[in-house]
């Protein structure tokens, strides 16, 4: 029979070499106990080691197995949209199909469809939850569900969870579930022979603190294997897997300077900030006489193959978010991967050709003090918006269907999130879903931000300015602060002197909202000259953009208000069209002490921004009567020199605390009156001011 499939395979359409290369995967030799197991029951689990070929083959033979069913539509779910967009363009390019033909995929604001009876569409999770939640299996054969986004899926547990509720319920396609092999990274682990290294390179690196990453050693490593051949045009890509888009800044800067490196490698970063166009550069074939030097978060970690890459650089690091059951706040930290993701990260390498894997680590730290796994986010994240889902959802008591997940919360975690959306009155006193409550689940944001967008838009009519700030608060800031020394841009800090009203958020609402007049008025060309000139992301100010628009969409539609009133659930994002409304270009502007906008918007950011902070003096905040922290230096209100500011109280978004550096530095603020401080619904802080 696997003959037989391969003979079919290798028949017309110009693919034959590719499913000759498919055959040689370790998978193909299970092909025939594959569709055997998966036509006989409706839950099926194919377990595999990393760079097996479970993600690329098992839809494939599903799909093309023949056992009198009819067409299959195949549903495979990928941890990111780059993972999505990837691997169906790889997939149709071993069928010899274009893409969209049996191939497609879809993700948030971009997707291509299969036109043919039946096919496989590659989905992220979350659009996968909500087709089950608005079609339920409709149209649906099979859904393969890839275990690796489990690690950093969003409340991935209860998308789980509903996905067996829907079968339960409606039983009428198959799901497949893809594990990957829990092997032992030490017993692949080859540790650095001293004596072949000079006493005073010993010595350096026994004093390099081990929380900070060697950049300049990772230069020097990546300049040898340039000067040996391991790494050039011919012999293959290597693939730097780095925490922060900062740090892979500073290491593409080290690139560029080195003689070597400058001449022999093209530098190609995979991050969110980058533009679609300029990530997928990384999977084409690097340019004449250049090889490729690839720099990448965990975005790449699983699900991505670059078929040129033999040599995989692993810092052993990964940016995450946490939540102190103390002090009630959330922050990012840079912390030490785990053994299975280092597993991931090396399988990157040699997946059609052998490879080579360092890892910047030390042989102590990698034997004795890393986790199996990455902390799964539901034991390490507020709840709020998991809470949220599982109540609009209606699988049941939060507590409880929290508690059957396969890694559960803390009772504190959950009862935190309960309290929170109590609080908004999301839920009533009984944990019951309010009209409010319907409607925040539905809105893309976290829920104290869709609490903002909605009191702005219904109490005071500004729509079009919360829908912007709601967006910016959403995404990353679009300021390159690699460039300098991560301080807000002279050019941003000297064009907004004296009306940025002591607010990140209405700096962040300026810039993009003149980025949408530009884009909606003039042009592309403009805008991207725009962006160019005042040296920002283009892909975040996309991103914004689209975001804002499809806020704007909701807002301008009865979905909303019909859902609250206890109707019927609306319709799905892809069936609401753009916005009809003319986008109001003014609608952030610099207000007059006597008008009352700014002091609507001060109370919309008010409430969404979850935390509150006292500040001292210079940089100096208290964020709990014990807890210090500072303000970020990215923020217009970072002053090194004493400020008075019109009041002592900031709300702001989040924390980062990155390579051990004390204390936390406080992102996003906004300086707030005392009132405001009192009134805010959704704080995590608790402040008492002795003497005012």
């Amino acid at each position: 029979m696997l003959r037989d499939y391969w003979r079919r395979g290798c028949s017309g359409n110009g693919r034959g070499l590719v499913w000759q290369a498919s055959s040689s995967l370790p998978i193909a030799a299970h092909f025939q106990d594959i569709v055997n197991t998966v036509s006989q029951n409706q839950v099926s689990i194919i377990q595999g080691s990393t760079g097996s070929g479970k993600t690329t083959q098992v839809p494939q033979y599903i799909l093309d197995f023949e056992d009198g069913s009819g067409p299959k539509t195949i549903i495979v779910t990928q941890p990111r949209r780059l993972a999505a967009m990837t691997v169906a363009r790889r997939v149709a390019a071993e069928r010899g199909e274009p893409l969209g033909a049996s191939v497609g995929y879809a993700i948030r604001f971009d997707s291509v469809w299969p036109q043919r009876p039946g096919g496989i569409c590659y989905m992220t999770s979350g659009l996968l939850l909500k087709r089950l939640h608005f079609r339920g299996l409709c149209g649906i054969s099979h859904v393969i569900v890839d275990e690796v986004i489990s690690i950093d899926g969003h409340n991935f547990d209860v998308k789980v969870l509903y996905l067996e509720d829907v079968i339960e319920k409606m039983g009428s396609a198959q799901v497949v579930d893809l594990k990957n092999d829990k092997q032992d990274a030490s017993k692949s682990m080859n540790t650095c022979d001293v004596k072949r290294y000079s006493p005073s390179t010993v010595q350096a690196l026994k004093a390099m603190p081990e929380h900070r990453i060697p950049l300049e050693l990772t230069r020097d490593l990546l300049s040898t294997l340039v000067k040996e051949g391991t790494v050039s045009a011919e012999s293959g890509s290597v693939l730097v897997f780095l925490p922060t888009w900062s740090i892979m800044s500073i290491l593409s800067k080290l690139i560029e300077a080195d003689e070597v490196l400058s001449r022999h490698c093209k530098v190609i970063m995979l991050h969110s900030q980058v533009p679609k166009n300029v990530q997928m550069e990384a999977f084409h074939p690097a340019p004449a006489g250049l090889a490729k030097v690839i720099l990448a978060t965990n975005i790449a970690e699983s699900s991505i193959t670059i078929d040129d890459v033999t040599c995989v650089i692993d810092s052993c690091r990964v940016k995450l978010t946490f939540f102190s059951e103390t002090t009630k706040l959330s922050y990012t930290d840079v912390v030490f991967t785990g053994r299975h993701n280092l597993e991931q990260r090396k399988g990157r390498a040699g997946r059609t050709r052998p490879g080579l894997c360092f890892r910047l680590c030390t042989q102590q730290r990698f034997m004795q003090g890393l986790q199996e796994e990455v902390p799964p986010e539901l034991t390490r994240m507020p709840l709020v918006g998991a809470a949220l889902l599982v109540k609009s959802l209606e699988l049941g008591d939060i507590a409880t269907v929290l508690s059957q997940c396969p890694d559960p919360p803390s009772e504190a975690l959950v009862v935190h999130a309960i309290k929170q959306l109590t609080l908004v009155r999301a839920l009533d006193d009984e944990q019951h879903l309010t009209s409010l409550g319907r409607i925040l689940a539905r809105l893309p944001l976290d829920p104290h931000v869709g609490l903002a967008l909605l009191m702005g838009h219904w109490f005071f009519g500004l729509g079009d300015a919360m829908c912007t700030l709601c967006a910016a608060m959403s995404f990353d800031e679009p300021f390159h602060f690699e460039k300098t020394a991560g301080y807000l841009p002279w050019s941003i800090s000297q064009k907004y002197q004296g009306s940025h009203k002591h607010s990140d958020q209405y700096v962040l609402g300026l810039v993009h909202q003149e980025y949408a007049r530009l884009i909606e008025t003039v042009g592309e060309n403009s805008s991207n000259r725009f962006v160019a000139s005042e040296g920002l992301h283009p892909a975040i100010m996309r991103q914004v953009y689209d975001a804002s628009e499809q806020l704007r969409s909701l807002l301008q539609t009865d979905a909303l208000g019909a859902l609250g009133m206890g109707g019927p659930e609306p319709l799905d994002e892809d069936a609401i069209g753009p916005s009809s409304k003319k986008r109001s270009y003014t609608a952030i502007r610099d207000w007059g002490p006597q008008e009352w906008q700014w002091g609507a918007i001060l109370l919309a950011l008010a409430t969404a921004l979850p935390h509150v902070a006292v500040h001292q003096e210079k940089r100096h905040l208290w964020v709990e009567e014990d807890a210090r922290g500072a303000v970020h230096k990215s923020s217009v209100n970072c002053c090194k020199n004493s400020f008075v500011f019109p009041t002592p109280l900031f709300a702001f978004l989040d924390r980062t605390q990155e390579e051990g550096w004390r204390p936390a530095r406080c992102r996003q603020l906004t300086n707030i009156p005392p009132l405001l401080a009192l009134l805010k619904p959704f704080s995590h802080s608790e402040i008492r001011m002795d003497g005012e």
